[in-house]
């Protein structure tokens, strides 16, 4: 692959010279990512630093540090946390949240894997960076560390009533609260024991995210040992991408951090992992929801090679696409077709990013008695796999996927620059060259040549996983009192803390509960933190594809309007069709979702299933069918009810595209129930397991369901509701199964016989191939759903509805819970819109933060402006409260109502209002943002005038408004548990209450 603007790169710093303490090492041009790459190494400490010069004003800052935990504390993890609450340069007790609120950031986390812990931002703006740089340096390699930091997000424990030293003991910490809630899904559960098993003497045996129950091993001297251990520029590996000014970033990095340090540890690395001498069984389990069948997960894994081998480590993840990626790659169609479990295992596909790499397959929703049959099948079709020739379309489609991943701007939802340092993290801490590593074309071009060999991957398949004898088997079996077990081992070890603590121990536990409690009231002043100032905002909208869009007319078509964006997408197109879903009965609006899964995934007349998903994988990035509500502001502010198809390809393959899609549409046949049965069973295990990892977001559903239109449409598809359905419509029997697969058909068709509209993303030069090859292949091939050429949906009325305010409660299994209460506002047109988006930003930042995650231990409190449908909503995420919480929400408002806040408090929460505004997206992104806003009637002038307001809002304003908020009805919701739910009944009137139960 080419790209026209390689021509333009060029090297700016030579190999061998010194730059600000740096030594370049290793250089290259990368046409097909448009820039060039350097790798320095610091003369003293020899960190190492890769700088990614790319015309990219998103700039993005890294520093990755080996962690190798020895135990399943969670010191690396707590670590992570405790860093970013205070350093020397910047000795506040928050710099990483008080910065959130003064910078323009569009990334800014911190990460702990397995063996490493990253700290990355991204942001546009120069000034911006180079104060988060400074913040970020500082952290890292100069933190506090303070006790109180550490009981804060890691663990304590506290006297039930703080004035009585003989009360109980109870535990707390933002970490210990978070790794219940992970470790309580089945997802998690699975991903930790596989490591586990599969990884005997190393790190990996650990969790390095902490195991509740350990996490209270952890002492406060241990954790500042690992970071004297692990956080020395020796160990360090620095990142730069964008138009970084490259030699300003040298200099203060070299200046205020490496001169500070002499040459520390440099061999920092995970051992080799002793391999096994025969295959081995592990059993654990995991938390059964209701009273169901036991059902298990059974998982297969094999240790292949390291991580640094970036050819091998390529060819795995090939083979993986060909045994896995879609319904027709043959393992995964074994394991479907046999109805032996329900859909894959979690974790199953290939892991490169560990030293020692593995591969892993096996299939949940299994009966135990199946548990054998399960193994032997997974190793019945390898052994058949590798005794014949692997089809050459399944190489050539997982190729083709490789090709899509190089070539695609909107592959992540990460900005560019850290998606691509994530991309060569692993195979960098571990001893492979970055720059090598980013080449990942010559990879590509380097594997198809050693493809060609006769029967490789065959060979492969019997090599490194039917004769490697590092095997495991890992099942998962359901306990009913796994969280009782979990909550019972803790208390255990705080009731033997209690019994043996001294009247001295109770009186330090009571004097740290007193200091901690005063700490978190204490308003810092943080004016020694860097910021950005409003005067440094643009106030009007950056980068709008207006200019670029083209409205096709079209005759004697089947195609409503026809939308072409001129776009620079690296020679890839993509398509979008829109169909009218307007005139639905309830039942068919639940049934929406599963009409794109079967249409996609079902097979068409032609081709069946497995046939088409090959199609689809060997031609484009993918096809999905979904809903797509939205509300039309001007006129009338009118909900709409699409049916979205999307796709995407390689502009040479746009014509397949086209013909996949006609196809799919024209050809559907859904008379295949025992593949639909299938799909389903896997859509319910996809739906549970997302539940827990976005608990906030489905309380939010339920919350807001009861206040909009809108809101009720997108909960019945995308909430609590759509989860009740999915998991109805798999217990159906074969009869019932028959009627559903014709109600889908009658959907499919009422849908397809509205014209739809097209919106195209792709080159300049291809618009008259590519709008002639729709409006003939696809808009043609409609006709066959109406009589008349044409159909017009019809346009739904105002929405008028009253609805009734509701509170919402969802229990099952979770030791934990996520809170919600929305409140009905102004939209987007509403005078109010500006000071909502300000104080939504103003009571996270200014209030919640503190309240909810420093004093309560929940792991995330957020706010929500939903403009669209007026709509403002307080949540929390992987919480211990419930009622306190809802308590809490209230007092936010009163704070703000109160003028308890500052005008520097204001003026960041306006500043984090642009933050999200500006946020850059991609060519793709951003086109659809613009198709999007002209059809609901917001133009740029509008856009423009809102960011004007925004700079505009004051106290009175705010406070007016939050006011105004305490005194309207509220909607809650939560999901929580049975158990929590009785415990905290008696604050609240449980008749208030729906209660849903999974």
């Amino acid at each position: 692959m080419t790209n026209n603007k390689s021509k333009d790169l060029i090297f700016k710093y030579h190999k061998k010279e010194l730059y600000q303490g740096f030594e370049l090492q290793n250089r290259n041009i990368f046409p097909d990512l448009n820039l060039v790459g350097y790798e320095f190494i610091h003369q003293v400490t020899k960190a190492r630093l890769v700088y990614l010069d790319k015309d990219d004003p998103n700039k993005t800052f890294g520093v990755v540090f080996k962690t190798i935990p020895q135990d399943s504390s969670g010191v690396a993890h707590i670590l992570e946390h405790v860093v970013l609450c205070g350093s020397k340069k910047y000795p506040v007790r928050d710099p990483f949240f008080s910065m959130l609120k003064r910078s323009l950031q569009n990334f800014m986390n911190a990460f702990t894997a397995n063996d490493w812990t990253m700290y990355p931002f991204s942001t546009v703006n120069e000034k911006d960076f180079f104060n988060l740089f400074s913040v970020y340096l500082d952290a890292a390699f100069f933190p506090k560390i303070s006790h109180l930091s550490f009981l804060q997000e890691g663990w304590r424990v506290e006297l039930a009533d703080n004035s009585k030293l003989e009360s109980d003991f109870l535990v707390k910490g933002v970490v210990f609260n978070e790794m219940k809630g992970a470790m309580s899904t089945q997802a998690e559960i699975m991903s930790r024991r596989l490591l586990q098993a599969l990884y005997p003497t190393v790190t990996y045996h650990q969790n390095s995210g902490g195991e509740p129950v350990n996490i209270l091993e952890l002492t406060w001297e241990n954790l500042k040992k690992f970071h004297e251990t692990y956080y020395h520029p020796s160990n360090a590996s620095f990142f730069l991408y964008g138009d970084v000014p490259l030699m300003k970033a040298l200099k203060i990095l070299n200046k205020n951090v490496l001169s500070n340090f002499l040459l520390g540890e440099t061999d920092i690395a995970v051992a080799k992992e002793e391999r096994y001498k025969k295959p081995k069984i592990s059993q654990f389990t995991y938390p059964k929801e209701g009273e169901g069948k036991d059902l298990c997960q059974l998982m297969l894994a094999w240790l292949n090679c390291e991580n640094i081998d970036m050819e091998k480590v390529m060819i795995f993840k090939i083979l993986d696409n060909i045994l896995l990626s879609n319904s027709g790659a043959p393992l995964r169609k074994a394991l479907i077709e046999s109805k032996l479990g329900s859909s894959l295992s979690d974790s199953s596909g290939y892991e490169s990013e560990l030293k020692d790499t593995f591969f892993a397959v096996g299939l949940k929703g299994v009966e135990v008695d199946d548990l054998d049959k399960v193994e032997n099948l997974i190793l019945d079709t390898l052994a058949k796999i590798s005794k014949t020739t692997i089809a050459r379309e399944l190489i050539d489609s997982a190729l083709h996927q490789f090709e899509i991943t190089l070539r695609d701007l909107d592959a992540s939802t990460y900005p560019k620059g850290l998606t691509l340092l994530l991309s060569i993290t692993g195979g960098w801490l571990h001893g492979a060259e970055p720059l090598k590593l980013l080449d990942f074309s010559n990879q590509l071009d380097n594997v198809k040549q050693t493809l060609k060999k006769p029967r490789f991957l065959e060979n492969l398949i019997e090599s490194e996983l039917l004769n490697n004898n590092h095997r495991v088997r890992v099942e998962l079996r359901p306990e009913h009192d796994y969280l009782k077990k979990q909550d019972h081992a803790i208390a255990q070890k705080v009731q033997t803390m209690q019994k043996d603590s001294s009247l001295a121990a109770r009186e330090f536990i009571q004097k740290n509960t007193i200091k901690l409690t005063q700490s978190q009231k204490i308003k810092e002043n943080i004016d020694m933190l860097p910021k950005v100032e409003l005067s440094d905002i643009n106030l009007t909208e950056q980068g709008l594809a207006q200019d670029k869009l083209m409205l096709v007319e079209l005759d004697k078509s089947r195609l409503g309007n026809f939308y072409y964006y001129r776009q620079p997408t690296n020679q890839m197109a993509y398509w979008q069709a829109e169909f009218s879903a307007q005139q639905l009965s309830t039942y068919e609006k639940e049934l929406l979702p599963t009409l794109g899964l079967v249409l996609v995934g079902a097979g068409t007349a032609n081709s069946l299933y497995d046939k088409m998903a090959l199609k689809i994988s060997r031609y484009t990035g993918g096809v999905d069918m979904s809903p797509n509500p939205f509300l039309i502001f001007k006129p009338g502010n009118k909900i709409v009810n699409n049916f979205v198809l999307t796709s995407k390809c390689l502009v040479e393959n746009f014509t397949h595209l086209v013909d996949i899609i006609k196809e799919l549409v024209a050809g559907f046949s859904l008379h295949n129930t025992s593949r639909i049965e299938d799909l389903l069973k896997q859509k319910s295990d996809g739906l549970r397991n997302h539940l827990l990892s976005a608990g906030h977001s489905y309380a939010n559903k339920l919350a807001m369901k009861n206040l909009h239109g809108l809101a009720s449409l997108e909960e019945t598809y995308f909430g609590i509701t759509q989860i009740k359905f999915a998991q109805r419509i798999t217990k159906l029997n074969k009869g019932e199964l028959t009627s559903l697969t014709l109600d889908l058909t009658n959907l499919a068709k009422k849908i397809f016989s509205v014209e739809p509209e097209i919106v195209l993303i792709a080159p300049e030069d291809k618009e008259d191939s590519f709008i002639e090859s729709t409006n003939n292949n696809f808009g043609n091939s409609l006709k066959m759903f109406s009589q008349t050429s044409k159909v017009k949906p019809k346009m739904p009325p105002p929405n008028k509805k009253n609805f009734k305010i509701k509170n919402e409660l969802c229990l099952l299994n979770t030791p934990v819970s996520y809170v919600a209460q929305t409140y009905k506002v102004g939209d987007l047109f509403s005078p109010d819109s500006p000071t909502l988006l300000v104080l939504a930003n103003l009571l996270r930042g200014g209030f919640l933060h503190r309240e909810i995650r420093e004093k309560g231990g929940a792991y995330g409190a957020m706010t929500s402006y939903d403009a669209e449908k007026g709509l403002f909503s307080l949540l929390s995420y992987r919480d211990p409260n419930l009622s306190q919480t809802w308590h809490i929400f209230g007092e936010s408002l009163r704070w703000a109502a109160g003028a308890k806040f500052s005008e520097e408090e204001l003026s960041s929460a306006i500043i984090q209002s642009f933050s999200k505004l500006d946020k850059p997206i991609s060519v793709r992104q951003q086109a659809l943002r613009d198709y999007n806003l002209k059809l609901i009637g917001v133009d740029y002038e509008f856009r423009n005038s809102y960011r004007q307001a925004l700079v505009s809002i004051n106290f009175n304003k705010i406070t007016k408004l939050a006011s105004e908020l305490l005194r309207k009805p509220s909607a809650k919701a939560a999901i929580s548990s049975a158990e929590i739910w009785e415990q905290e009944k008696a604050n609240l009137n449980q008749d208030d209450y729906n209660v849903h139960q999974l």
